[in-house]
């Protein structure tokens, strides 16, 4: 029977928020792979980041909360669900000033707003339509 084993990276796959998997770890999911079971790292953290720290250890990465899906071994994006411009307008208005600090996602990429300062982080992915 094959399996697909997923896993969260932020105190699940690594821990403390540290880069590196454990040597240990890698050798459970090159054991997995082996036993031709599919290993998938699952993250709020968008696709860039987790395929240049993680890629080479999974067979797919669900990235920003699963508004994408990336298969590594034939390298390309199998699904993308953007959410609309209105939508994110009509949340960050309702989220107004109770957040001291969130990120969003433009047209130009990842942004994190503190203050209402908006600041680009990553300028990957484009999930806003």
């Amino acid at each position: 029977m094959r399996y697909l084993i997923a896993s969260d990276i932020d105190k699940t796959l690594i821990k403390n928020y540290k880069t590196d998997i454990s040597e240990k770890t890698k050798q459970i999911i090159n054991k997995l792979k082996n036993n031709n079971n599919l290993f998938v790292i699952a993250s709020g953290r968008p696709l860039e980041n987790i395929k240049r720290l993680y890629g080479k250890n999974c067979d797919y990465i669900v990235g920003s909360n699963g508004a994408i899906i990336y298969d590594t071994k034939h390298q390309k994006i199998i699904y993308k669900n953007p959410i609309n411009k209105q939508t994110c307008k009509d949340i960050i208005n309702t989220i107004g000033d109770n957040y001291e600090k969130y990120t969003i996602c433009t047209k130009s990429g990842w942004n994190i707003n503190t203050k209402n300062t908006y600041t680009p982080i990553y300028k990957e992915e484009k999930l806003i339509k």
